[in-house]
């Protein structure tokens, strides 16, 4: 069995003039080692092998169709093309690394990888054969052959299929995700939907102004006097829902629709309902009902009893 020496720590009682604290006196202990992890190295190891061999087939693979390419276009533009035929096998084989637990989603990534590596393999033979070097061209195309195949490989050996049920849980798990994160999505559309709302409707109130009143020298002398609004309105301090409506219609031109009012309290800070805003209008609008006056008593006469005119008997 194997041995190695760790330095632990030792807190240990220090007293100076008197006044204890502990300090730090670290030692040093031998303890067993564990074994070496050489899966863990081998694996390690397999990736940077992988990570190499995949830089060297993009620096020739896009090499080999910049050169074929730059014959006919320029060179910037001809490289900028070629690196896109590894790039998309490559961003293909990501996609499916990332579905590597639900096989349906992995499928098409899969595919699409396959169908992007015989195009680039294609186009990187095609530089070669025509000079009439089809070894070069063949084997030129067999690089990015090998990258792909040992990152598939890869691929499969972390990606352990799941069993039946293990598959439907796991589908069932990340479709409640989806719902949830579909759900975060439509709440922060409807917020941003109520937010631009309300901007307009801000806009609109502060570009007609319930309490501006223009007054022109055009009008003629006897045009009866336009009702004037308070520009600044201050609601009544302590009054209930029914004085405030009246005051705020009363502050409002003649004739003002419920939702007028009920707008103008609003935007002072007192939301009322349109409907008991009208229904208070209403009310404040009816005749007040009038008791029927008595009729006064005859005043007795004021001459002496028994005389013409008669008096209480």
């Amino acid at each position: 069995m194997r041995y190695r020496t760790e330095r632990r720590d030792n807190w240990i009682p220090h007293t100076i003039d008197g006044r204890t604290t502990l300090v730090n006196d670290p030692i040093d202990i031998t303890v067993p080692a564990p074994p070496r992890d050489w899966d863990t190295t081998i694996r390690r190891v397999v990736d940077t092998v992988l990570v190499l061999m995949l830089a060297a087939a993009i620096v020739w693979s896009t090499a080999s169709i910049g050169s074929l390419l730059d014959r006919r276009v320029d060179q910037l533009a001809a490289y900028a093309a070629a690196a896109v035929f590894d790039a998309a096998w490559i961003a293909c084989m990501a996609l499916e690394w990332l579905a590597r637990y639900d096989p349906k989603r992995a499928r098409d990534p899969r595919r699409a990888g396959h169908a992007a590596l015989a195009i680039a393999m294609i186009a990187i033979a095609a530089e070669h054969i025509v000079d009439g070097q089809w070894a070069v061209g063949l084997v030129g195309a067999a690089v990015s052959l090998l990258a792909k195949g040992l990152w598939t490989l890869r691929l499969r050996h972390t990606a352990i299929p799941l069993g039946t049920r293990d598959q439907q849980w796991v589908d069932q798990q990340r479709a409640a995700l989806q719902a949830r994160q579909a759900l975060q999505i439509v709440r922060r559309e409807l917020a941003g939907l109520e937010e631009t709302a309300a901007l307009t409707a801000g806009r609109r109130s502060s570009a007609s102004p319930d309490a501006d009143v223009e007054v022109t020298d055009d009008a003629p002398a006897d045009a009866p006097d336009a009702p004037q609004v308070s520009a600044v309105w201050t609601p009544p301090a302590g009054a209930d829902k029914s004085k405030l409506i009246l005051a705020a219609a009363s502050s409002l031109p003649p004739g003002a629709p419920p939702r007028d009012v009920a707008e103008h309290l609003a935007r002072h800070g007192h939301s009322i309902d349109v409907k008991y805003v009208r229904t208070v209008m209403s009310r404040a609008k009816k005749p007040k009902k009038t008791q029927p006056q008595q009729q006064p008593l005859p005043e007795p006469p004021t001459g002496p009893v028994g005389q013409g005119g008669g008096g209480y008997n």
